[in-house]
């Protein structure tokens, strides 16, 4: 069950990124197994199979766009770091006061637009990935 669930999880994430990032089912490559589903989400699984697919792209949150996502970069570009709203964008172990899981699940004191931007809502799997990783401590690895 978990294997399907991963599978479907990163299918989707091929397919969603900022809209002027579509992948389309011809460009995908299935030459790997997907990662397995770990007890305790880390920064990597996030960055990997979230961050680099939907939010570190260009004209997005790859530099040119705060917060920069990119591998090495992202961690302390969010953790315990304020958002022009006030909250923090990483509050480890409340993903509920994170505004980063705030822009991409949607709730009270999101300001603006649903991420990604112009793009379909990330897919159940990432926002849990990120919940649960923030949840967890948002701990760096």
């Amino acid at each position: 069950m978990k294997s399907v669930r991963m599978l479907i999880f990163l299918a989707v994430f091929a397919l969603t990124a900022c809209s002027d990032h579509i992948t389309t089912s011809t460009d995908m490559v299935f030459d790997r197994e997907p990662p397995p589903v770990e007890e305790v989400v880390t920064l990597s699984f996030v960055q990997e199979n979230v961050l680099d697919v939907s939010c570190a792209l260009s004209g997005c949150h790859a530099g040119g766009e705060f917060p920069d996502l990119s591998a090495g970069k992202s961690y302390a570009n969010i953790v315990d770091v304020l958002s022009s709203q006030g909250l923090k964008l990483v509050e480890p172990g409340d993903p509920d006061s994170s505004y980063l899981f705030v822009k991409i699940a949607g709730g009270a004191g999101m300001s603006g637009q649903l991420m990604p931007y112009g793009g379909a809502p990330l897919p159940d799997a990432s926002v849990d990935a990120i919940r649960k990783w923030i949840a967890d401590g948002a701990l760096n690895d």
